[in-house]
C-alpha cells in the first residue's frame, strides 16, 4: 500500500492565515514607527538636592531633558547612536509595508515567494535593529547607574521589541505551508505467473502446447 499525499489545504484556511499575517505585519509597522518617537532610553540625573533630579529621555530622533543644558544629539555626542536609530526604524517600517502588501497580493494571485522573502527580511531587519537598541540601552544603563543615576530602556524600546516579535510571528504564518509527501509513480503492471506445484506434485504449464497432429 503506497502513501498518499495529504489533501491540499482549503483555500479559506490558507487565506485566513495570510490575512492574519498581514494584520500582524501592519501592527508591527505601527509599533515600530511609534516607538521611534517615544523614549528609547530614560535616565534621571541626580541634582544637588535629593529631590532635584534631571529627567533625561532619548528617542530615535531627539533628546530631551528638564533643563536646557542637555547635550545636543550630533556627531561626537555621547548619545549620538540613539539619534541614528530613527532612520533605521523607518527603513524597517518600509520593509514591513512591502511585506504586508506582497502578502495581501498573494491572497489573490497565489504568488507567495515574494511575500515569503519580504516577510523574512522585515522580521530579521527589525529584530537586528531592536537588538542594537537594546545593547545601546544596556550599555548606557550600566554607565549612568554607576554614576548614581537610575537609567533603563524606555517605553519606545519595548514597543519596537514587541513589533519585532509580531513581525517574526507574521513571517512564520506566511511561510507555513502543509508539508506534501513526495509524489510516487504508480507501480507498473507486471504479470506474475503462478509456477507453484499443484497438489498432485506435477507442475502445470501455464500455456500448454496443443496436441501434435498425426
Amino acid at each position: 500500500m503506497t502513501d498518499q499525499p495529504p489533501p491540499p489545504e482549503p483555500a479559506p484556511v490558507r487565506d485566513q492565515r495570510r490575512g492574519l499575517s498581514v494584520l500582524l505585519t501592519l501592527a508591527a509597522l505601527l509599533l515600530t514607527v511609534a516607538g521611534s518617537f517615544l523614549p528609547l532610553f530614560v535616565s534621571v540625573l541626580p541634582g544637588d538636592d535629593a529631590s532635584d533630579g534631571v529627567r533625561m529621555t532619548v528617542s530615535g530622533w531627539t533628546g530631551e531633558s528638564d533643563t536646557s543644558g542637555f547635550p545636543p544629539l550630533e556627531a561626537g555626542s555621547a548619545l549620538a547612536p540613539f539619534a541614528r536609530n530613527g532612520a533605521m526604524l523607518v527603513v524597517a517600517a518600509l520593509i514591513l509595508a512591502a511585506a504586508a502588501a506582497l502578502t495581501a497580493r498573494s491572497i489573490k494571485t497565489g504568488s507567495l515567494a515574494p511575500a515569503r522573502s519580504a516577510s523574512v527580511a522585515a522580521a530579521a531587519f527589525l529584530l537586528a535593529i531592536a537588538g542594537s537598541i537594546g545593547m545601546q540601552a544596556t550599555g548606557w544603563t550600566d554607565l549612568f547607574s554607576a554614576g548614581g543615576a537610575p537609567a533603563g530602556p524606555g517605553f519606545g524600546f519595548w514597543m519596537v521589541a514587541a513589533g519585532a516579535v509580531l513581525a517574526i510571528v507574521a513571517a512564520i504564518l506566511v511561510n507555513l505551508e502543509p508539508q506534501r509527501a513526495p509524489r510516487q509513480d504508480p507501480p507498473t503492471d507486471t504479470a506474475v505467473h503462478d509456477v507453484s506445484t499443484p497438489r498432485y506434485g506435477f507442475p502445470v504449464p501455464e500455456n500448454p502446447s496443443p496436441p501434435a497432429q498425426p
